[in-house]
């Protein structure tokens, strides 16, 4: 069985295998540090995911909402739990005029 492909790194037309994104966002998932720096976030990577696929998958996570990227770093976001999902549906709508 073949491994499915995403992602396509228009740099060096090939495709990045799904599971070198899910390694990402895992890495960024759990990590410690609210915020980190791509430079840890490269250290902790295998080396068989390069700088230009790196570059390709934190762009693909940031258009998927997953991740946001600043100055300071790369922070994980993680989906709304169901309670709060609720809670703002059943939120109250306040006029501010």
């Amino acid at each position: 069985m073949k491994k499915k492909n995403i992602l396509k790194d228009s740099c060096k037309s090939a495709w990045i295998p799904v599971d070198q994104v899910l390694i990402v966002e895992g890495i960024l998932r759990n990590s410690d540090e609210p915020i980190i720096k791509q430079s840890d976030l490269k250290a902790d990577l295998p080396e068989n995911i390069d700088n230009i696929a790196l570059e390709s998958i934190l762009t693909y996570l940031e258009s998927m909402h997953k991740i946001v990227r600043s100055k300071k770093g790369i922070m994980y976001v993680p989906e709304p739990s169901a309670k709060l999902k609720s809670a703002l549906k059943k939120g109250i709508l306040y006029d501010t005029n």
